[in-house]
């Protein structure tokens, strides 16, 4: 018998989840060789210790004051400092949402917070006991306030701590910050190049043992091109900009240097171009191809890829990327199929590898005399389906002004949350001469109180203030307004577009009833 009782603190498919993680969970404790003595670190209220390589010190996390968050995404949690010898608690921060760990020796602890209303990065010393404030130096915020979900904030990451342990140096959204750890300095190492140009500088290191960062030294940086889709190599001294040593229209990845020389072994791709493996050394010169992995692409059509730049009617820019057929003539309109999920443009210069797959393969497509366009999505809170509509027909209208595709032999197709919104777009336009609907929430209003089968837990944060996006607050009983006007299943009426729903009985995400409700 499945018992949901209301005095649960997780509801029944939550335990049912968790039952073999609570089966197999032994808490952490040390043991003393000097009088054969054992201290318990964890206990039923702190079940986690975030073990590091201090001698006293480590910090453990209490989430039992915030246990009913536990359908809202990232669970808060109280934390504290524990001497590892003898048990000792001391709380250091409360309700805490997102932790970035220690720096290599333990001393420190970085984390963020909200203080009087603003999201704060903050470093505690184990050692002195003492939180600082790092966001209190620095003219921006080290937190993606333009992250996709409402209330939802997470920092842009940690590129590593300095080796005279005076600093730690974090990501921005574009340029690097080295914050001093007494809170009393923030300096834009990158010196704003990432955010006059666009590009966004990550810190990487060549040097497998590397636990510190050596600011005396020249670093190492990847560069992504937000606009262009260009990627690379930068060098950076601290105290002038950085330095470009490889940036192209390609795609870098599984870098690795030689431990004893200096060579270094990375592989390139595009959309035409298999992700072979290049080698060449730490300034990127001279790049020489040592595979050949795909020979036989040459036998087949390929297609291309094209960047389409676009406005949504807020006047917001947004980018699409385009995969053209294969032997594309200019001025000849071809059939396309329209994909998407949230942002897709930053994949233009992704290899295609063809595949079986519930989602369209733009390389096999190419190969048919396909189209493929992948645009981005913006949302406005508590407008999930009216946006993607907007952001959907304009970039598609675009590629029609621009003479690609043909107006009269365009398709959509989009899955599990692009599914929903291919589900509403259904219901309010002609545009396209067919729709495919994948794993689709179909009916917001019952959604709402639907399972998510990995974890048990119910939709109410997914829809809030999750990827749905509604609203914190926003339930159908409170607003059903909105929930109507965001919900296909009120416009069932109005589908004049054939279409297929694709779904299976085994979804973890999205139940298949969601699927059958719209049938």
């Amino acid at each position: 018998v499945d018992v949901f009782h209301w005095k649960d603190d997780r509801i029944q498919t939550v335990q049912e989840q968790q039952a073999g993680r609570d089966r197999r969970f032994t808490y952490v404790a040390t043991f003393n060789p000097d009088n054969s003595a054992f201290t318990r670190l964890t206990d039923e209220e702190m079940k986690e210790l975030n073990t590091s390589n201090h001698n006293q010190f480590m910090v453990g996390r209490d989430e039992t004051p915030y246990i009913d968050d536990v359908n809202w995404g990232v669970s808060p949690a109280d934390l504290y400092r524990v001497n590892v010898q003898n048990g000792e608690r001391t709380r250091f921060a409360q309700e805490v949402k997102r932790t970035l760990g220690y720096s290599p020796d333990g001393r420190y602890y970085l984390y963020q917070n909200i203080t009087a209303g603003d999201t704060v990065l903050f470093v505690y010393d184990l050692q002195q006991n003492k939180n600082t404030n790092l966001s209190a130096s620095a003219p921006v915020q080290f937190m993606d306030m333009d992250h996709p979900y409402p209330h939802e904030n997470p920092t842009y990451g940690v590129a590593g701590w300095t080796k005279d342990g005076k600093n730690v140096i974090v990501n921005h959204k574009y340029d690097l910050w080295m914050l001093a750890l007494d809170g009393s300095k923030a300096t834009n190492i990158t010196r704003g190049v990432g955010e006059d140009q666009k590009i966004r500088f990550r810190y990487e290191t060549l040097d497998q043992d590397e636990e510190y960062i050596d600011a005396s030294k020249n670093l190492m940086l990847t560069a992504f091109g937000e606009r262009t889709k260009m990627n690379g190599f930068y060098e950076l001294k601290i105290g002038n900009s950085p330095k470009s040593l490889i940036y192209e229209d390609a795609l870098f990845d599984d870098w690795e240097k030689a431990r004893d020389s200096d060579r270094v072994i990375l592989t390139k791709e595009t959309f035409v171009d298999f992700p072979d493996y290049y080698a060449t050394n730490s300034s990127f010169k001279n790049l020489k191809q040592v595979t050949d992995a795909n020979p036989q692409q040459a036998e087949y059509a390929w297609g291309e890829r094209v960047l389409v730049d676009y406005e949504n009617s807020r006047g917001i820019k947004l980018q699409g990327t385009l995969t053209l057929p294969a032997n594309y003539e200019p001025g000849k309109q071809y059939p396309m199929i329209v994909y998407f999920y949230e942002k897709m443009s930053d994949r233009h210069n992704q290899y295609s590898m063809p595949v079986y797959d519930d989602r369209p393969h733009m390389s096999t497509y190419a190969s048919n005399g396909y189209m493929v366009l992948m645009p981005d999505n913006v949302f406005q809170e508590g407008r999930p389906g009216t946006s993607s509509l907007d952001c959907i027909t304009s970039a598609t209208q675009k590629v029609i002004d621009l003479g690609y595709a043909d107006p009269e032999r365009i398709g959509l197709q989009g899955h599990s949350w692009g599914g929903y919104q291919s589900s509403f777009i259904l219901t309010q336009t002609d545009m396209f001469a067919t729709v495919v609907t994948g794993a689709p929430p179909t009916n917001l209003t019952s959604f709402y109180n639907n399972i998510y089968g990995r974890t048990g837990t119910n939709h109410h944060g997914i829809m809030e203030i999750g990827q749905v996006r509604m609203g914190r607050g926003v339930t159908p009983w409170s607003h059903r307004d909105v929930y109507q006007r965001e919900n296909p299943m009120f416009y069932v009426p109005q589908i004049e577009t054939p279409f297929m729903i694709l779904h299976g009985t085994d979804d973890g995400a999205v139940d298949w009833m969601q699927g059958l409700e719209f049938y």
